[in-house]
């Protein structure tokens, strides 16, 4: 009986408690609301709050937005610049806010008791939307960036949840007051819009043209293997850190997709860029350069920074994933491969790649250092025999007198 006893007592101890059950379900709880907090915050923009796509006619309405001139100049590319953007960011909000004037149903979240800039439900004219409210202050932030007072942005914030107004307020009546005439009005001639020549948005060939092709991070087409990965450290070393000003996610695929969208095969920048197809995974050229000549070398220093005379800088591991990019006679090739030692790669001997090539050139200063021995003695004896013939003349001269 006392074993029996015993038994059935370390078998109740097995079993959870109540309150080991309630616990268990409890984190499990906890787990599950922080999982759903992580997926939303993860969630990719969109322009429409409901996630419909645009039709034709509203990725047709122009729009700009300040800082992304050179990439927004319609609803179309707004679309395509959402998807970079993670919900609930500033961006994201911005756009999202001006989402109608692009086809969009509005907000449920909007009152229906909002300011609205024209009254009665009205929305500004698609011809006024970009016409600027001169002395108009936004409360709408972009960061640390001043967004200009457009017609279209001061009606979204009025009848925005966050920085919004109801009808009859004298916040309401005094921005009517103010900008009303401007943007309400039903003349077809735009006053005052909003040009981003202004800040001197574009360098010569900064956008493709209609005949150029756009630009691919992939000089040779086919998959991108690492999509997701980060290149914000890789970007500054080619010259491309004008991206990380953008506050756009620096993964390979985002970075391509707006490298497609806004330049052109030809630009400077396109082949800047490309330099990064091998650290995401492009497919390797034709005749690939190769940092390490020998299969058996290895990068033993992979996050060592490595200056090249061309002004590109990259990691140990990045110039060597690089190299599948670059064909094996282009010039940063050759100047990498003559400072590869400083990554782990044996030192190739003045650019020989082969072991026949390395022996020649071993070869050679021996050779022409035998010969140049030789050629030395042959002069030393010949200087030595005319002295001699000098000492014989002055002797027999000597003898005749």
């Amino acid at each position: 009986l006392g074993d029996e006893s015993t038994t059935r007592h370390n078998n109740n101890n097995d079993l959870p408690s109540g309150r080991q059950k309630i616990f268990v379900v409890m984190i499990s709880l906890l787990l599950a609301a922080l999982t759903i907090v992580v997926a939303a915050q993860a969630q990719e923009c969109t322009v429409c709050l409901d996630g419909s796509p645009l039709s034709d006619q509203g990725k047709a309405k122009p729009v700009t937005l300040p800082g992304y001139e050179a990439f927004v100049q319609n609803c179309g590319n707004l679309e395509l610049l959402a998807p970079l953007q993670q919900q609930g960011g500033d961006l994201c909000n911005l756009v999202q806010s001006i989402s109608s004037y692009c086809g969009c149903p509005e907000s449920d979240d909007i009152d229906e008791n909002a300011c609205r800039l024209c009254g009665d439900n009205e929305s500004v004219p698609d011809v006024s939307f970009n016409q600027v409210v001169p002395d108009y202050q936004l409360s709408f932030t972009l960061g640390d960036q001043v967004l200009p007072a457009l017609c279209g942005l001061i009606d979204a914030e009025l009848k925005s949840t966050s920085y919004g107004h109801l009808e009859g307020s004298k916040e309401c009546q005094g921005a009517r007051d103010q900008a009303a005439a401007t943007c309400c009005g039903e003349d077809e001639t735009p006053g005052n819009v909003f040009d981003p020549g202004d800040k001197e948005k574009e360098q010569e060939g900064e956008t493709p043209t209609s005949t150029e092709a756009p630009c691919s991070i992939c000089r040779v087409e086919g998959e991108m293997l690492y999509p997701e990965r980060n290149i914000s450290s890789s970007l500054a070393g080619v010259g491309l850190d004008w991206y990380l000003d953008l506050g756009l996610s620096t993964t390979c695929q985002s970075f391509s997709t707006l490298v497609a969208q806004t330049l052109g095969s030809e630009n400077p920048d396109c082949a800047d860029a490309q330099l990064l197809g091998g650290v995401c995974g492009c497919p390797a050229v034709e005749n690939p350069c190769r940092l390490c000549t020998k299969d058996d070398d290895e990068i033993t220093d992979p996050d060592r920074i490595i200056y090249l005379e061309s002004d590109y800088y990259f990691s140990c591991q990045d110039l060597n994933e690089t190299m599948s990019q670059l064909d094996k006679d282009e010039r940063t090739c050759l100047e990498a491969r003559y400072i590869n030692h400083l990554c782990g790669c044996e030192q190739v001997y003045l650019g020989a790649d082969t072991e026949s090539k390395q022996a020649f050139l071993s070869w050679v200063p021996r050779v022409t250092a035998t010969l140049s021995l030789i050629g030395s003695i042959l002069i030393l004896q010949d200087i030595i025999k005319q002295s001699r013939r000098g000492q014989t003349n002055q002797g027999r001269r000597g003898g005749r007198q």
